[in-house]
């Protein structure tokens, strides 16, 4: 079965027209499902009759996944021509290639993909959980040529309100010829079928070719066949396109992954006393937060999410946490998301939330009486893009001008997603981690926000609204796993709508 998943991953990545075609709605390419059959597919007699379908474009021969008319992106349903698309008639078809070129030589990144720690590390914005359930071919120690693996993973958007993607897989790495790597991925319900299927894995995966200057260039294929029928409505315009979860999105993770990282820029430190392991420290802390915030915003099974109603049929998630510290003292948490779309364009929301100077536009504690000032004391540019960057950001009490607290805070730009994360640290943690401490003893409790496009983008355009993500953790002592008192319920609801109000009303203000 792997070999000629292989095989398939190989010619799909390397193939043109007709088999690939380009999308009017969004850059990424898409099979053309008529060719894919007439190439992939044994041919059998009803095999043939769906072939003559597709060719014929008979829309009364296409039922719909939604209702009896038009689905929300125009896509269809095939009927049933196979004993195991019979018992997944509602599997919609998801098809993506993307190239992208990684700073990294191919060796090294095919250990990135095949080694599991390393894999769920750099594709943590994608993968929830995954486990190696077993290893059927071993390479040798260094080499991954001929290794195959059976896998099981959850992969997810950072919101609660798209259901996970959940697969048992073989993984087969070969190198195709000198300098040349593929690693695929196929789903195993053909050889032990499960009762009901949601999600499917086709042959996706990727090709790594070597490249001058330890660079890789990599052609990533994704191909699947997923329910989605338990998609909240506000995220059908990305999620049922298949841009959500296309290419685009795993090789935008391992570029970024792969991103040179400058120098500590301040305007109120003299940077040479930092020494060299205290930027190390806080770039391992914000990658601790960021990996905590992808968990905690997710659909994943380790999210027990609770809907809580708000008003005119607006609703958001929470759920509780404990947590425990050094000395294995438990303590309770409250997450708590909801989703909104808002009218302006993704790249106007994100300079927003990052931008220390219109932090007070927002944030609740630094409106009012309070009386916070919210500045950027030091960032380090991760990447081409300065918006990409990690940054100390210190909340100044106007009054006795007065450090109160800091945040350590990571902005991250891309067409697919961008992300605002930030967790509050004290003045002498903070201080702990620019002298080279260690970040695996620091507690933090990230939130954020995330920024979507409300559609497929292409040519790098904007679409003109968001789907915001809002997503808070707090520490709650009156809170347990079992039991949430309702001033704690009410406290959540008046952060979110007063904070999702305020960045409506800031994306509309004049000085912005």
């Amino acid at each position: 079965m792997a070999v000629p998943a292989m095989d398939e991953l190989v010619r799909k990545a390397l193939a043109g027209e007709p088999l690939w075609q380009h999308r009017q709605d969004c850059d990424h390419e898409i099979l053309n499902e008529g060719e894919y059959i007439r190439e992939f597919r044994p041919f059998d007699a009803s095999l043939g009759e769906l072939m003559r379908l597709i060719q014929m474009e008979d829309p009364q021969n296409f039922p719909n996944l939604y209702d009896n008319n038009a689905s929300p992106n125009g896509t269809q349903q095939h009927k049933p021509m196979f004993q195991q698309d019979a018992e997944n008639s509602l599997l919609q078809t998801e098809s993506s290639r993307h190239i992208g070129f990684v700073r990294m030589d191919a060796t090294r990144l095919v250990e990135c993909l095949m080694d599991l720690k390393q894999w769920s590390s750099v594709f943590s914005e994608i993968v929830s959980r995954a486990t190696v359930l077993g290893v059927i071919l071993g390479g040798v120690a260094g080499n991954y040529n001929e290794t195959l693996q059976v896998m099981k993973a959850e992969f997810h958007m950072p919101t609660p309100l798209v259901n996970i993607r959940e697969s048992q897989f073989a993984r087969y790495c070969k190198q195709i010829e000198p300098g040349t790597w593929g690693v695929v991925d196929v789903s195993l319900d053909s050889l032990f079928p499960y009762p009901l299927v949601s999600f499917r894995r086709r042959p996706s995966g990727c090709l790594i070719m070597e490249m001058p200057g330890g660079y890789s260039k990599v052609i990533w294929v994704e191909h699947v066949e997923v329910d989605n029928k338990f998609v909240h409505r506000m995220f059908w315009p990305i999620v049922l396109p298949g841009f959500a979860f296309s290419a685009t999105r795993w090789v935008a993770s391992i570029v970024r992954h792969c991103e040179p990282v400058g120098n500590i820029i301040s305007t109120s430190l003299d940077t040479a006393t930092i020494p060299r392991n205290g930027k190390t420290s806080v770039l391992r802390l914000a990658r601790r937060m960021m990996r905590r915030f992808y968990q905690d915003s997710s659909a994943s099974t380790d999210n027990l999410w609770v809907r809580i109603p708000l008003y005119d049929g607006e609703d958001f998630r929470l759920m509780t946490k404990t947590i425990y510290d050094l000395n294995g003292c438990p303590s309770s948490t409250l997450v708590f998301s909801k989703s909104l779309w808002v009218p302006a364009p993704p790249n106007r929301v994100f300079d927003l939330l990052r931008r220390g100077d219109s932090r007070n536009k927002w944030d609740l504690l630094a409106l009012g009486s309070l009386g916070y000032a919210v500045h950027e004391n030091m960032h380090i540019i991760k990447g081409e893009s300065p918006e990409s960057r990690v940054s100390i950001m210190q909340v100044m009490n106007s009054a006795p001008n007065q450090i109160e607290i800091l945040y350590l805070q990571e902005s991250y730009r891309h067409p697919t997603g961008s992300y605002v994360v930030y967790a509050p640290i004290d003045i002498l943690t903070m201080g702990m981690m620019l002298g080279g401490g260690n970040p695996d003893l620091v507690s933090i409790f990230p939130s954020g926000f995330v920024v979507h496009p409300d559609g497929p983008v292409k040519n790098g355009e904007e679409t003109r609204g968001s789907l915001l993500t809002l997503c808070f953790h707090i520490m709650d002592g009156s809170s347990s796993e079992n039991y949430i008192p309702a001033d704690s319920v009410n406290t959540i609801k008046t952060i979110l709508t007063e904070t999702a109000d305020l960045i409506k009303t800031a994306l509309f203000s004049d000085n912005l």
